[in-house]
């Protein structure tokens, strides 16, 4: 049968790698109407079948399509809808051109349901760009939750990742504020629920006001990218972490956080967490995996000018992140050189100033084991795997691990624990 070519993009108003204008849709399920297959979108946004080959089959020139939002990394949910349906655009014509090649589609700006899929080019670069490096998702490529060889089975295969924009929450808050009725819930920001509704992470994202890491930013890169879009980054972390343990362990997750909220608001205390501030073993060290997220993804949109087709390697993001580099970010640590031995070492220690709480604090945690502990073991990739490999939630907990597991290394956790108050 006759196929028909075409690349997908999206008009994603300065939020992606290269600036303004259009990007691919990556990896993007798209259902050829009315009666199937599905398909999806590549990492340069051309349409391929479920082995791989380009192109929509038709035997005329032309293919209505149904572009959903949904990729091969999580399903995007909207938010005002009381049945929480995937926002699709329905019957979107590809025509093959005249003199053959390869037709263009772009979702603009003055479609609905824009920014959902804005949101959701933005999950896969996340992925890509951070996440994608390291195992169990190297091996897992585009499917970091898995496939099965049909792509409608894996579409809506149970283990799934969701992210809900706008969260219902606030959406609600906002409709009680028009009517001049005081929510009893407190506003918050965007959250990941390890549980969801449908028993896998789901993420509830705010809007941009009052968030301002989603599509805002906080100003330009020197490349041109936007700085300070880290919202999907710092969720996408937890929502992947989670998928990899248990459901007793994720609602351990979910009771111990709330309880964490609960205590802070009791206290007359802000129900937040960051770098210096006292939590829970719990929240600390699943935190920490945030800053790694986020800090990355700066790291590298902060040096690229397109898209990389291959996950790039974190190599120099250590050194980066210790001298300061990482475009805005607080410093974490800082580089210091030991003589003390027989031979040099370059090791990394709080930054001077910083006062961190021990393993109740996600800054001691994140400097302990992504920028102490890479300096020691070969690098931040066997450090970030091994946190991932252990499915544990807690350092304590993960010490043992790694002490069992990497005994050729404990003596250098040991180093870490000391010079980080671990």
């Amino acid at each position: 049968m006759p196929r028909i070519r075409a690349m997908l993009s999206v008009n994603h108003g300065g939020q992606d790698i290269a600036g303004p204008g259009a990007a691919p849709l990556r990896c993007v399920y798209v259902r050829h109407e009315p009666f199937g297959p599905t398909y999806i979108t590549d990492v340069n946004g051309v349409i391929r079948d479920k082995d791989g080959n380009e192109g929509i089959d038709s035997l005329t020139t032309s293919a209505d399509i149904t572009i959903i939002c949904q990729n091969s990394v999580a399903r995007v949910l909207d938010g005002t809808d009381v049945l929480q349906r995937c926002p699709v655009i329905p019957t979107f014509t590809i025509r093959r051109p005249a003199g053959g090649g390869r037709a263009t589609a772009t979702v603009r700006a003055t479609q609905p349901f824009i920014n959902h899929f804005r949101l959701l080019n933005q999950i896969f670069a996340a992925y890509h760009l951070v996440w994608r490096q390291f195992e169990p998702f190297l091996s897992a490529g585009d499917f970091p939750l898995g496939r099965s060889n049909d792509l409608e089975t894996t579409r809506n295969q149970a283990k799934r990742i969701e992210f809900m924009f706008p969260s219902p929450v606030n959406v609600m808050s906002g409709l009680l504020s028009a009517f001049g009725i005081t929510s009893p819930l407190p506003r918050i920001m965007s959250i990941t629920d390890p549980i969801g509704t449908g028993d896998w992470p789901r993420v509830y994202v705010e809007t941009d006001p009052p968030e301002f890491r989603l599509f805002a930013g906080s100003g330009a890169m020197a490349n041109g990218n936007r700085l300070g879009l880290t919202l999907v980054p710092s969720e996408l972390a937890h929502a992947l972490h989670f998928s990899l343990l248990t459901r007793a362990q994720r609602a351990t997750i979910r009771n111990d956080y709330l309880g964490f909220i609960l205590t802070q608001l009791a206290n007359g205390l802000p129900a937040t967490h960051g770098i210096a501030v006292p939590t829970t073993p719990m929240v600390a060290f699943i935190e920490a995996l945030d800053h790694l997220s986020t800090r990355l993804s700066e790291s590298v949109r902060s040096r690229r000018t397109t898209f990389p087709t291959a996950p790039p390697e974190a190599g120099r993001y250590v050194i980066d992140d210790l001298r300061n580099r990482v475009p805005g970010v607080t410093r974490v640590g800082r580089l210091t050189i030991d003589d003390s031995g027989p031979q040099r070492r370059i090791e990394a220690r709080p930054a001077a100033g910083l006062t961190l709480n021990g393993s109740i604090d996600e800054g001691a945690i994140f400097g302990g084991l992504f920028l102490g502990m890479p300096l020691q073991a070969g690098g931040l990739k066997p450090i970030v795997e091994a946190v991932l490999e252990s499915r544990k939630i807690n350092f304590g907990q993960f010490r043992t691990w790694f002490n069992n597991n990497r005994p050729n290394l404990s003596a250098e956790l040991d180093d870490v624990v000391a010079t980080w108050g671990l």
